[in-house]
């Protein structure tokens, strides 16, 4: 899946859903194989991206009305109750 490798922005809807695990799996691995010089944004409900993302931010109505990272106990409290 070598198409991600030229941009420095991206943005997803649910990239994952709808497809078989092994290509989510692969597209997951290709994304998080980006790790420098490249803001992912994407909309979805799953703790293995949260884990490995460096920042989270829940946007409710276009402002962002909070953000941190998934290894705070606290962050990651908010985020499972949304």
């Amino acid at each position: 899946m070598n198409m991600l490798k030229n941009y420095s922005f991206m943005v997803f809807d649910e990239p994952t859903t709808g497809l078989n695990p092994k290509t989510a799996n692969e597209l997951e691995s290709e994304l998080f194989s980006l790790n420098t010089g490249v803001v992912l944004v994407t909309h979805h409900y799953n703790e293995e991206i949260f884990a490995q993302s460096d920042e989270i931010m829940i946007v409710d109505n276009g402002e962002i009305i909070q953000s941190g990272n998934y290894q705070n106990k606290a962050f990651k409290k908010a985020v499972e109750k949304r």
